[in-house]
């Protein structure tokens, strides 16, 4: 090869070389704004809440999500527990996927029982 196209290949980026490891339920948390501005599909003006607060637990798969109306620190910490149903319906079907590494969901990692459905609570109430 010339020159020139050895100066323009570019460099290999290193791997890492370490795994995050993550000892137990909520030992290591990986949070993530999602900026829902630049989806016109999605917001319109009428709509409060620009940005997504998304947050998994690294061992059990555990997420949770977030509205917010806006990035400040204090509207990511003191957040609004209204999540939308349609999110919080994607989320349960997450979090109850059995994992082919652990074998189990992440709900059971978290919680350490397997989450009931409606029906079955209705069931246990009635009894």
């Amino acid at each position: 090869h010339c020159l020139l196209c050895q100066l323009r290949k570019p460099l290999k980026q290193p791997v890492v070389s370490k795994p995050i490891i993550s000892l137990g339920v909520m030992t290591r948390l990986q949070i993530d704004l999602i900026d829902m501005r630049t989806r016109p599909d999605v917001v319109s003006v009428d709509v409060v809440y620009c940005w997504i607060l998304h947050c998994i637990d690294h061992f059990s798969k555990f997420t949770w999500a977030y509205p917010l109306e806006n990035k400040s620190a204090k509207e990511v910490v003191v957040h609004n527990t209204l999540v939308s149903r349609f999110i919080a319906c994607s989320f349960y079907g997450i979090n109850t996927r059995t994992s082919d590494t652990t074998k189990a969901t992440p709900y059971e990692i978290m919680f350490g029982q397997h989450p009931r459905g409606d029906s079955e609570f209705w069931k246990i109430v009635k009894h």
